[in-house]
């Protein structure tokens, strides 16, 4: 099925996803909102070779079974001008492709994975829909949890942006714009790129920046470290730095 992603479709998805939510489309995070957090390399190492071990490719394939894995990581003051991730406090296995959590606490900083993805889509997997439309539902209470999902190539984070926070707060979701939201941004998702190559798909946003600047103005701070290697250190795979809400 051919669908459309054009600029006046993106357009137009994003202006219902604003009056379903009733916030303002023009919102601005400026100032001094962040601050650096340090990923210790040994930490997206472990977490890295987790996600591999759960996701076996299936014979034949590039596909895995899917199985993720999550759960807390501990956050230290180690003295510099940043704050340093340094291991996995806590962890679980999910069921399947999906995770439970069960953490709404703000000051925590959760992990999950994300296997392969199938068929013709490319090999990247982002946060899901749900992943967002649960930030959303935090957000309604003022809460913003900080994630990061492990993919095959790299690590996404991604939370909402404290403004957008301020504006749901307090909102309620019925069951029915919840749905719609899911839509929206399962909709926004597969536009960029997931039909990797697919040419029933001509009109769609295909680069990352693109999502990102998309999701930017839905609400979401949505970032992407590719793993690099550290070949002076026996191809240890480098540490990285993200931006988090203070």
């Amino acid at each position: 099925m051919n669908q459309d992603y054009s600029n006046e479709k993106i357009e137009k998805v994003k202006n219902e996803y604003f009056k379903l939510l009733e916030v303002n489309p023009n919102r601005r995070d400026n100032g001094n909102w962040g601050e650096e957090i340090l990923v210790k390399g040994n930490l997206v190492q472990e977490i890295k070779d987790l996600r591999d071990k759960y996701c076996k490719i299936e014979k034949e394939t590039d596909t895995c079974k899917k199985v993720e894995v999550g759960g807390k990581l501990e956050l230290v003051d180690d003295g510099s001008n940043r704050k340093s991730l340094i291991r996995i406090k806590e962890m679980l296995t999910g069921n399947g492709d999906t995770i439970n959590l069960g953490e709404n606490n703000s000051n925590e900083i959760l992990f999950h994975t994300h296997p392969n993805a199938f068929g013709t889509w490319n090999k990247l997997s982002p946060p899901s829909e749900y992943d967002l439309f649960h930030s959303i539902m935090l957000g309604t209470e003022g809460k913003n949890q900080v994630n990061l999902v492990w993919d095959k190539h790299g690590v996404y984070i991604y939370y909402l942006y404290p403004s957008f926070v301020n504006e749901l707060k307090g909102k309620k979701i019925i069951k029915k714009v919840a749905n719609r939201l899911i839509e929206i941004l399962r909709y926004t998702k597969m536009g960029w790129g997931f039909f990797y190559k697919n040419k029933d798909y001509p009109t769609q946003y295909s680069s990352f920046s693109s999502y990102r600047n998309l999701l930017k103005e839905m609400g979401f701070y949505v970032d992407y470290k590719k793993f690099s290697k550290n070949k002076s250190e026996g191809n240890i795979i480098g540490d990285i730095i993200f931006i988090k809400p203070k």
